[in-house]
């Protein structure tokens, strides 16, 4: 359940209702235990993402993964499909990772900015492995992705990755219904006042998001993007990469987008 506090209503998440002290404590305690993750890790960036591939979220991270040694950023702003922007994450990472031998990428761990959760769920989907080399992945984490398809997606669609993230899509339908057969461990973020995608479109049906009240003029007026800022979404991130215990835990939905 959610409850609300103060003067300016803000919704608390219960299940993620996480101190300043808190948050400082698991932040130090990451930063003074270097230890490699268990598999590589991979960002991939969101739709139309500008030149700094992951929206700086490895750099925030990194002070968190000390010692994290096989980490790649992707994006692909110059593409119009997210079928295009899949071949391309497969590609990178079976140039980064090689795994020879075998019809599938080297495993990795994916951090994944918006549409950058489709990309990811299509690459690791049985469809696009019939075509090519898959995208292997252990454990996906997606901020504010529009698993159910995007609000905005709804009003403007200037290209066809964005039709595709139209909500009822036929796009997103198939992802769907390859998610059953998925092997991976899916983690899914979410910021509330989320206008361009909607915080309760960010989990595929039949799932929770880990939500959370964005903070500060940026994180209320743009909230989509400042979740790659949030130092909560991305310290319980990073522990559970490092395999500790999260700051999170799964409960209601969003109450709101």
């Amino acid at each position: 359940m959610a409850y609300q506090t103060g003067t300016a209503h803000r919704s608390t998440n219960p299940c993620f209702d996480v101190s300043d002290d808190a948050l400082r404590a698991a932040r130090r305690s990451l930063a003074e235990s270097p230890a490699n993750l268990p598999r590589p890790l991979v960002v991939l960036a969101g739709w139309r993402s500008p030149p700094m591939p992951d929206g700086g979220v490895l750099a925030r991270l990194g002070p968190m993964i000390p010692g994290a040694r096989d980490t790649l950023s992707i994006t692909y702003a110059s593409l119009w499909t997210i079928e295009s922007a899949a071949r391309r994450v497969v590609a990178r990472v079976q140039e980064r990772f090689p795994q020879a031998g075998t019809s599938d990428t080297t495993e990795v761990d994916v951090i994944a900015i918006s549409m950058g959760g489709l990309v990811a769920r299509l690459a690791a989907s049985d469809a696009f492995a019939k075509s090519q080399r898959r995208l292997r992945i252990a454990r996906l984490f997606t901020l504010a992705t529009p698993h159910r398809g995007a609000r905005l997606a709804s009003l403007i669609r200037p290209d066809p990755a964005a039709a595709a993230m139209r909500p009822g899509s036929e796009f997103l339908r198939s992802l769907d219904d390859d998610l059953a057969r998925a092997t991976f461990d899916l983690t899914c973020y979410a910021q509330l006042r989320d206008w361009w995608v909607g915080a309760r479109n960010t989990s595929p049906p039949g799932r929770v998001p880990i939500w959370c009240e964005p903070r500060g003029a940026f994180g209320r007026w743009l909230s989509h993007f400042a979740i790659n800022f949030n130092p909560r979404v991305l310290t319980d991130g990073a522990l559970r990469l490092r395999g500790m215990t999260p700051l999170s835990r799964e409960g209601a939905a969003p109450p709101t987008d």
